[in-house]
């Protein structure tokens, strides 16, 4: 096999920094290590100097080879005589001559500006200070792609390298396009192909492996339609084109299609056996040619019934074989684990918009920029989506802001205003899985699991969640899902077909599966209004049955369903959903919220929750006071007290009238309405209402219940706000023993109990303080 193609000169990175920022060289270090293993730069900073050497002279050897110059802002590099005097200011000459590029990166809030680097452009954006960023991580990505810019800037100036070099993500052969001589390829070459580095990289390890196993020189790309495989493979083709004496391309959809492409690399190779009247003799000439012949690629494109390729792959191959395909599994072909083609990387595909555009990133104004962004997140990364709506906004000349309002109010209406123009993908999202869509369809309830997960957040659905809540689909289908339950293989077999064409992607560990989102928007649009309102409701009614209510933190299982839960409620308001699963998932997600403090995402919930259930129930029904008492919890917690107590009177009033003076449900609203008097002062209020609660408590649920012992907890917390700690003791001292026997000395309500009598006896010079909990709703 000939050598692969010469790499690309390598740019010198110094990093001029001072000591106390160590910890965040080494981050930034590490978010540039991506163009690091490309083999783009090589890095040197101080802490690479060999012992023995002198550090001065090193020093000076570096900044004056080093191609780009970092220079790591803080108080500590202003403060260095070293960094400023020395190191800047050589820094700064070789700028000045266009020996070296110069960037500062501010780490740390300090007053710079005035200083001799004040006129460069700092990263990272507008020169905010990472350690201000909320996620650091993210400040180090913006540096890096500053940073990456100015590498390929540099490759561009220095060492007459185009932009869409093999490294910078459009790959082009080393050496200039020479193409073999036994070339078939349909393709053009996409001249705005981005990113997809790494798929490329891993291709080409997987095929050049060394080893005599042909299991080595065959390697799948599979993924979903429109993810972009095909032109991977158009790319891997192009750019290792000089290291190939043949390449072959053949469609693969079907029989027919293989047969055709067999004949057509016969006629190319001119074998004799091409006038052959039984098909099957030149089918086998062209594998005796791949099983003597070296250095050839033969891409198998579309391969998306592996089984197929059987008949055609040659036993004992000397070449490369690549296939393209949405399948997942290969066991038939004694493949490798394939390559899985996932969407683009949110700025691969901000670069694409731009570039395909025609537009200059850096120019764009940032509310451009940042509908581009959004706009490639709407359209979850998919190429052939971002080609589509590319090709309409180059068309019509509209900023990216405009198009993402109309796509967001008309969805894929807007995307099928054009077709793609480049990169030979299939007419339309629309259309780029259709026959998966319908063959789908011979499993109805296959058919009805994927209509469900369009109605769900695309990424996580847990399995449990189907298999609970089964009952809300289609009969059949719910019996079917019924077995799941003890038989999961029976789910696993359902969710097959989806899988076997990379409709959903499982994760096995997580035991759930994910969809893209634009999938989800082909599904629902085959829908009229009648049922896409039907699928949303069964969304609602099954997340539902998963979400739990009033979970003790961490909330494990809230988190898994909340994506799903969001969506649901979205979903509720569009449609006026106004059923019991509706207003009860609005309801439990807002206790979630409302627990974590996340005051302002879980009072709309509570809101609406409360709208449905006085419409639907009446106003006096036992569940408004549910709602009330959630409402006034909130903003009793916020200390909006004048708006919280008349919705805790009016709970109290419903309870009391319903279920009767007596009722436990009564005590809860009485324990509600006390602790908002307790959080204001009010004890002379807040005593009669605990002691009341505490009373109806004990007589109906018995002295040894949880609710007895919260009651005990509470109005001991009251005692002791008042310096009443004698009669606080035994109050605790009962809530204590009872939480231990029964929900268990480790039980968070257990141990909060333990720390507010630890608390008490601190207070009464018997024991040591400890972190305070407040009294339990």
């Amino acid at each position: 096999m000939p050598s692969t193609p010469e790499a690309l000169p390598t740019i010198e990175v110094f990093y001029s920094y001072s000591h106390k920022d160590e910890d965040l060289r080494e981050q930034l270090e590490a978010h540039l290590s991506t163009v690091r293993r490309l083999g783009l730069i090589k890095s040197w900073h101080d802490r690479k100097i060999p012992p023995g050497q002198e550090w001065a002279s090193e020093i000076d050897t570096h900044l004056k080879t080093a191609h780009i110059i970092l220079l790591l802002i803080s108080a500590d590099f202003l403060k260095s005589d070293y960094c400023y005097i020395t190191e800047m200011q050589q820094a700064l000459q070789r700028h000045e001559t266009k020996g070296a590029t110069v960037i500062p990166i501010i780490l740390r809030e300090v007053d710079w500006r005035g200083s001799p680097f004040g006129k460069l452009q700092a990263l990272p954006k507008n020169a905010r200070p990472v350690t201000s960023w909320p996620n650091p991580d993210e400040a180090f990505a913006d540096v890096a792609r500053g940073v990456r810019k100015a590498i390929e800037e540099l490759h561009r100036k220095l060492f007459s390298v185009p932009m869409s070099s093999p490294a910078m993500g459009s790959v082009a052969p080393a050496g200039g396009l020479t193409l073999p001589p036994l070339w078939n390829v349909p393709h053009e070459r996409n001249p705005f192909y981005t990113g997809r580095e790494h798929v490329l990289q891993a291709l080409r390890q997987a095929l050049t492996r060394d080893s005599a196993a042909a299991l080595t020189q065959i390697q799948a790309i599979s993924g979903l339609g429109g993810i972009g495989k095909t032109q991977t493979a158009v790319e891997y083709a192009y750019h290792y084109c000089n290291d190939y004496k043949a390449v072959f391309w053949v469609r693969a959809e079907t029989e027919a299609e293989l047969s055709t492409g067999f004949v057509q690399v016969a006629q190319l190779l001119g074998l004799p056996e091409l006038e052959a009247q039984n098909l099957d003799k030149t089918v086998q000439a062209v594998k005796n040619w791949l099983e003597t012949q070296h250095d050839w690629l033969l891409i198998f494109d579309n391969a998306d019934h592996p089984e197929l390729l059987k008949r055609f792959r040659p036993r004992n191959p000397r070449g490369h074989i690549l296939l393209t395909s949405r399948a997942q599994v290969f066991d038939m072909l004694a493949i490798a684990r394939p390559i899985e083609m996932q969407a683009m990387l949110p700025e691969e595909a901000l670069t694409f918009l731009f570039n395909r555009t025609g537009r200059d990133e850096r120019d764009a104004a940032e509310k451009e920029r940042n509908a581009a962004a959004e706009l490639a997140s709407e359209l979850g990364y998919l190429p052939l989506a971002l080609e589509q709506s590319s090709a309409y906004i180059t068309a019509k000349q509209t900023r990216f802001q405009d198009y993402l309002t109309s796509y967001r109010k008309q969805r894929l209406q807007v995307l099928n205003k054009s077709r793609p123009k480049l990169g030979d993908y299939p007419a339309s999202v629309a259309t780029a899985w259709d026959l998966n869509v319908r063959e789908v369809e011979q499993t109805p309830a296959t058919l009805d699991l994927l209509r469900l997960s369009a109605f769900l957040s695309p990424d996580q659905i847990p399995l449990e969640l189907i298999t609970n809540g089964a009952s809300h689909l289609e009969p059949a289908s719910a019996t079917l899902l019924a077995e799941a339950k003890d038989d999961p293989l029976v789910l696993y077999e359902l969710l097959e077909p989806l899988t076997r064409y990379s409709l959903i992607r499982r994760d096995v560990d997580a035991h759930s599966y994910s969809i893209h989102r634009l999938v989800q928007e082909v599904v629902k649009d085959e829908l009229d209004a009648a049922p896409r309102r039907l699928w949303a409701e069964r969304a609602v009614r099954m997340v539902n049955e998963s979400f739990p209510f009033d979970e003790v933190a961490p909330w494990p299982q809230s988190q898994r369903y909340l994506p799903h839960a969001r969506i649901c409620a979205t979903a509720i308001a569009h449609e006026n959903m106004q059923f019991f699963e509706a207003m009860n998932l609005l309801n439990n997600v807002g206790v979630y919220f409302s627990n974590r403090g996340q005051y302002r995402e879980a009072e709309p919930l509570f809101q609406r929750a409360l709208e449905i259930r006085e419409r639907v129930l009446g106003p006096q029904h036992p569940d408004m006071a549910n709602s009330l008492n959630n409402l006034a919890n909130l903003y009793s917690d916020q200390g909006k007290y004048e708006q919280a107590e008349p919705l805790y009177q009016r709970a109290l009033a419903i309870m009391e009238r319903m279920q009767g003076p007596e009722h436990p449900d009564t005590a809860q609203s009485l324990n509600n309405l006390a602790i908002h008097y307790r959080h204001q002062g009010k004890y002379e209020q807040a005593e009669p209402l605990y002691q009341r609660a505490l009373a109806i408590r004990e007589c109906v649920l018995g002295p040894q219940h949880p609710k007895t012992a919260q009651s005990l907890n509470n109005l001991a917390e009251l005692y002791r706000d008042q310096g009443k700690y004698e009669q606080a003791e035994p109050l605790y001292q009962r809530a204590l023993a009872i939480r231990e026997h029964v929900l268990g000395p480790q039980h968070p309500y257990t141990r909060a109990t333990r720390k507010n009598y630890a608390n008490l006896l601190q207070k009464m010079g018997q024991g040591t303080e400890t972190t305070e909990l407040q009294d339990e709703g």
